[in-house]
């Protein structure tokens, strides 16, 4: 999913863990470049939780500056932030620096108790189970009808009543 960014605010960087599933579009360092002149863009991220500033990568394109977030970006959940710089000659002339939110992932079951998903497999596997033996028994019917072969099967209607009955040939 990609999104244009805008002059301010708290850039979301998606859940906890996710993988380049979301792009970040930044549009306004055209701006800074006609203003200023030529020069480079860098984003520097400082994770939730205080973590060192890193750099990360912007790919250039025609529409602006596009951050996608991987999930080195989005290891811890928390606020952190983002600054945006333009360089002319490795000064900074210009910034703008953004909060960012990485939304914590729905953990792990307390020790000992199985998650949803894990009650969710166990419901799967016993209804397969029951499937399985539900076939054993047809095929046991189905291998019985040889012994029936000198009987016909008589369906009578007796009074609102259907029954089977065994009647020799």
């Amino acid at each position: 999913m990609q999104y244009v960014v805008g002059k301010s605010g708290v850039l979301s960087l998606g859940r906890q863990g996710e993988h380049l599933a979301r792009r970040l579009l930044f549009t306004e360092p055209a701006d800074w470049e006609r203003e200023l002149g030529p020069g480079s863009v860098q984003a520097l991220v400082q994770p939730p939780g205080g973590g060192a500033a890193y750099p990360v990568s912007l790919e250039r394109t025609e529409e602006g500056w596009l951050w996608t977030v991987t999930g080195a970006d989005t290891a811890a959940a928390g606020r952190g932030r983002c600054e945006l710089r333009y360089l002319a000659e490795d000064t900074v002339v210009k910034s703008r620096t953004y909060g960012i939110y990485v939304a914590a992932a729905l953990g792990s079951p307390p020790d000992g108790q199985p998650g949803p998903w894990q009650r969710y497999l166990d419901r799967v596997l016993e209804i397969g189970a029951a499937a399985q033996a539900a076939a054993e028994r047809a095929q046991a019917a189905v291998d019985g009808l040889d012994e029936l072969s000198n009987l016909e099967l008589l369906e009578i209607w007796n009074g609102g009543m259907t029954h089977v009955e065994k009647v020799s040939r």
